[in-house]
């Protein structure tokens, strides 16, 4: 491989990738196994190709991605909160809201969007301490001006 990919695997994976020197690793084994079949680098049948595709498979760096993103689905899915948007408008009707139901929907998807991006933005640069001391903040204030607001 060339002396920057390295450099460019890093830069592609970002500076708080942990495991880099592992996934190098992992594909530089895997470039070397290929050429150490025949010498040239060349797959000869479909037997290579199959055990190579059956390494990757059984790969952590292959299954951690899915596992995370299948936790997160999970949660996602048993929050109610797709049940949630479907219904909002009603809810906030019965609720005795102020705002037309309408409004209020619209207003709430549009905040979700610059506070995912803050969140995504404290998770990459701060602590879990902080990022889990900022939550609970939002959340005590959030209650309290709720109950305030009654």
């Amino acid at each position: 491989m060339p002396l920057h990919f390295r450099e460019v695997l890093a830069y592609l994976r970002g500076a708080y990738f942990k495991e880099l020197e592992e996934e190098f690793k992992e594909i530089t084994d895997a470039r070397d196994a290929k050429r150490a079949l025949n010498g040239k680098g060349e797959e000869d049948d479909w037997k290579t190709s199959l055990s190579l595709l059956v390494k990757t498979l059984n790969s952590r760096l292959f299954w951690k991605p899915f596992a995370c993103v299948g936790v997160i689905f999970v949660l996602y899915g048993i929050s109610g909160y797709g049940v949630m948007a479907n219904y909002m408008a009603f809810f906030l009707a019965q609720s005795g809201v102020d705002l037309d139901p309408l409004l209020a929907t619209i207003v709430i998807h549009v905040t979700r969007v610059p506070t995912a991006i803050a969140a995504s933005f404290l998770l990459l640069r701060c602590s879990k301490k902080v990022v889990f001391f900022a939550c609970t903040m939002v959340t005590v204030v959030s209650l309290a001006a709720s109950e305030f607001i009654k």
